[in-house]
């Protein structure tokens, strides 16, 4: 056999193996731990939107995935303060909280064309 032909046909294999491999390592989760504050509903959502921080509600999702859990972003526009709910009845649990909130924010995180800063 040729030597062009054999190392054609040995690139093959490593190729393959090198995509499969990548594949594999693309798809390889991280998880993350971290302190998270849960309490009752009544007491987080009288906080977050009580004097102190007074955000409202601005965006809500179901997730069926995470026991039909409802999901709340809240902010202050003229604060900037946001926090984000995982929320049942009961339960609350903030997942996330900052400031500098906008509505604008897609554009400030991701730049004026879509490009990620």
């Amino acid at each position: 056999m040729p030597l062009n032909t054999l190392m054609k046909a040995s690139l093959k294999p490593l190729i393959f193996a090198g995509l499969a491999t990548l594949t594999t390592t693309l798809n390889a989760q991280t998880v993350v731990s971290k302190p998270v504050i849960c309490d009752l509903t009544e007491k987080i959502t009288a906080e977050v939107m009580g004097s102190n921080y007074k955000e409202k509600p601005i965006w809500a999702g179901t997730s069926t995935e995470n026991n039909n859990s409802v999901f709340v972003i809240l902010a202050n526009e003229k604060t900037g303060t946001w926090t984000m709910l995982q929320t049942s009845e009961k339960w609350s649990c903030i997942l996330g909280m900052g400031e500098k909130f906008t509505i604008d924010s897609l554009k400030s995180i991701l730049g004026p064309k879509g490009n990620q800063k």
